[in-house]
């Protein structure tokens, strides 16, 4: 009994607020549920043969689409009705988000959001009070905001805790998902330098390959013709030869990692050359980023010239 107790008291600990413009400031809190009204969500009903909600999910996007603010990044979310209906939620984060900003109620405070549509049995017998000159109703199945004076009925509710709905979704703040976004871009640029370090490499190894079987075939001849050729002196002169391409090797490596810090998603690689003596690449860099990329190249090895319209020519040389 003592455990489920503790366990309602840290469920409910999170404040409930209706949300509307012009809504008064409220309590102090460390967490909060939202309960949205129509002037954050879009909301339609659809009858669609579906069965399954990640089906109704996918088609939400197409469904809501003459609704949706092109300028906006919604999230999408789902009921089942009865008789094969759907119900399809349309919201942004960021609305949510810079509303509440002036409540100082920060994004990672927002817990779980709910529609007024879910207290659809309320708003069906008497208005919802939201200020002076509004209140919120059903009309058509929906909630829906309108002046008072448009209203026959003198009795309005008041918004409590008591109206919390069963179902709840949760919130998905616009940090989570541009850091998502970030991380997507940054492992596209990094997996395409990658590709385009490992061409190289296989290039460069085949060439080193090609010289080495050469030169293994000539000394083979040589040490025919004339078997004093392979003393420490000859085999000396080998090893130099093949510590050399070691060392350009462990060159070309260092560059490569020199130019992977370059990259970022307002610096694009344009394009990667591994020449005899250095390796030079081309980036576009938006004029925000070009002191980064300036300060990298001046802590390392790299050296650049610029270009018009943000273009960047890098240059590493190789030992």
């Amino acid at each position: 009994m003592e455990r489920w107790i503790v366990l309602s008291l840290i469920s409910s600990s999170s404040e409930l607020i209706l949300l509307y413009k012009g809504m008064p400031t409220p309590k102090k809190a460390s967490k909060y549920d939202i309960m949205l009204t129509p002037q954050f969500y879009i909301v339609k009903d659809e009858e669609i043969p579906i069965k399954y909600a990640f089906q109704a999910k996918k088609l939400a996007p197409s469904i809501l689409d003459d609704l949706l603010e092109s300028n906006k990044d919604y999230e999408f979310i789902v009921q089942k009705l009865p008789n094969n209906k759907w119900r399809f939620f349309a919201y942004a984060p960021k609305d949510v988000e810079e509303f509440l900003k002036k409540f100082d109620i920060k994004p990672n405070q927002i817990k779980k959001i709910y529609f007024t549509e879910q207290i659809s049995n309320i708003l069906s017998k008497v208005p919802l009070s939201l200020d002076e000159e509004n209140a919120l109703v059903l009309l058509d199945s929906k909630a829906t905001i309108i002046p008072k004076n448009m209203l026959e009925s003198a009795v309005f509710a008041n918004f409590n805790k008591k109206m919390r709905p069963k179902k709840a979704f949760g919130f998905k703040p616009t940090s989570t998902k541009s850091n998502t976004n970030k991380i997507d871009k940054v492992t596209i640029i990094v997996a395409t330098l990658l590709f385009l370090i490992g061409a190289a490499f296989l290039v460069e190894a085949f060439s080193y390959k090609q010289a080495t079987k050469k030169l293994e075939e000539k000394l083979i001849a040589l040490y025919d013709e004339d078997p004093s050729l392979s003393t420490k002196l000859a085999r000396n002169a080998i090893k130099s030869k093949y510590e050399k391409i070691e060392k350009t090797q462990r060159s070309i490596r260092e560059q490569l990692k020199n130019f992977s810090q370059l990259s970022s998603k307002k610096s694009i690689l344009e394009s990667l050359t591994l020449n005899k003596n250095n390796i030079e690449a081309t980036f576009k860099v938006e004029p925000s980023e070009i002191k980064r990329v300036k300060a990298i190249t001046a802590n390392t090895s790299l050296s650049y010239k610029e270009s018009r319209g943000g273009i960047l020519k890098i240059q590493g040389a190789l030992q």
